[in-house]
């Protein structure tokens, strides 16, 4: 606000609207480029400052140029983005993957785990997302297995406690996980089953033709009736035509992260629990029951379970020390705020209250005198006159105007309580009789 009332205006990335300044046709191609990949960067810096705890942001692209030819290694787009985040908040992880969600979105070919997030303090958050995985960095599968664990061992802890009380038991849980991504592409066919089949056969019994090609004519025809054909000349010819229809599917498995393959649970019960002092098989297996169906336990998956039970050692409870009360931090604690509450007052009552009450007299003063000046300035020109008169007619009398002046300036006003001006009238006598003589015989005389 400070800077925007001096004139300075925030400036933003430039984005698509920098298009509009274009050069014209003696622009090359990689200038186009190089221009079309500025005003996208900035325009993602302008989508990612939206969020409310991120104030500024800047987006680096780097893609690669575009080839003919086809490449099995070829180069895969990158994206660095750095923000500065607002002193006192803090970028979730979850927010970091919008961010690199959003900046995935905007670029063609550009996948997830090919953006870096990096605040104005240089830590990498990107690695604490997750990108479409439970988990990117060990200390992210650490933390996982940890939550299994701790939820397990709390959902045991429930169905115990009401058993066997808060402190007479102890419950871990230890589990294995596995954190593989594995893919898997099946193709499975069915048994082939006839669609379509064709059977032809020909039996053909017509003798074969013997003798030399040509020589026919040559030959006289055979004329005896009970001439048999020869058996070796008759010819069968079979043929058989069949057409399969194989059914097929093929399968792709993508296999979940995070599975839980095994499960180790030890508990260890207190025999002073129980009013017997020891545990019976049957009650250690009852337990065991619970402990099994609380956390979800599997057999065939290979999980195992072990419960035993010991009386538990009673901890010694420490003596108690006395400590003086000067450092007793429960009396210490209060004792300074009291003193702070104290020393305030008193700072009011000596300091601040008489400092009040001076500036208020003083204010209380200046008025008064203004007042005063003021009613000074309010005397007539005729009060004046009439003050001329008299001092004439006492100089006519042989009185010194001068004196009688000065006793006039102490006069009381005329509001004044009448013991006051008895008072003043007697101390008038006392300094100057003669003249109140004279003044008292003038007036007898007229």
């Amino acid at each position: 606000m400070i800077l925007a009332s001096k004139g300075l205006k925030e400036q933003l990335p430039s984005g698509f609207d920098s298009l509009d300044s274009s050069k014209g046709l003696g622009e090359s191609q990689f200038m186009e480029n190089a221009r079309y990949r500025h005003a996208l960067e900035g325009e993602l810096a302008r989508s990612i400052t939206t969020m409310s705890v991120v104030s500024l942001a800047r987006v680096h692209l780097a893609i690669p140029k575009e080839s003919l030819f086809m490449r099995e290694d070829a180069e895969q787009p990158r994206a660095s983005v750095i923000v500065h985040i607002i002193n006192g908040m803090d970028l979730k992880p979850s927010q970091v993957e919008s961010v690199i969600n959003l900046v995935s979105g905007a670029v063609i070919g550009l996948k997830s785990e090919h953006v870096r997030v990096v605040d104005q303090h240089g830590r990498l958050l990107s690695n604490d997302a997750t990108v479409g995985d439970i988990t990117v960095t060990s200390g992210k599968q650490s933390d996982y297995k940890r939550n299994v664990e701790r939820t397990l061992v709390a959902q045991a802890t429930d169905m115990l406690t009401p058993i066997l009380g808060v402190s007479n038991f102890r419950v871990q849980i230890a589990s294995d996980i596995d954190f593989s991504k594995i893919e898997e592409t099946e193709e499975i066919y069915a048994d082939p089953v006839v669609r379509k089949e064709t059977l032809l056969s020909d039996v053909n019994e017509s003798s074969m033709a013997l003798g030399i090609p040509g020589a026919l004519s040559n030959t006289p025809p055979v004329t005896d009736a009970e001439e048999q054909p020869d058996p070796n000349s008759i010819v069968n010819r079979s043929e058989t035509s069949r057409d399969y229809a194989v059914s097929g599917k093929i399968r792709h498995v993508q296999h979940q992260q995070g599975v839980l393959n095994k499960l180790s649970v030890s508990v260890v019960v207190n025999d002073l629990a129980n009013p017997n002092q020891t545990w019976t098989p049957e009650e250690l297996k009852n337990i065991e029951n619970v402990v099994r169906s609380a956390i979800g336990f599997e057999t065939q998956r290979g999980d195992n379970i072990h419960i035993t039970h010991f009386p538990f050692v009673v901890a010694a409870i420490p003596e108690q020390v006395q400590v003086p009360w000067f450092e007793n931090m429960n009396i210490m604690q209060p004792l300074k705020y009291l003193l702070g509450v104290m020393l305030s007052g008193l700072m009011i009552m000596v300091v601040l209250k008489p400092l009040a009450q001076y500036l208020t007299k003083s204010a209380e003063r200046e008025e008064s005198e203004a007042e005063s000046m003021d009613y000074d300035n309010l005397i007539t020109k005729e009060e004046r006159e009439a003050q001329a008169a008299m001092e004439s007619k006492l100089e006519a009398l042989g009185i010194d105007a001068t004196g009688i002046k000065a006793l006039d300036d102490n006069l009381p006003s005329a509001d004044s309580p009448l013991e006051v001006q008895i008072q003043h009238l007697k101390l008038i006598a006392k300094e100057d009789p003669n003249r109140v003589a004279e003044i008292l015989r003038t007036w007898i005389q007229a």
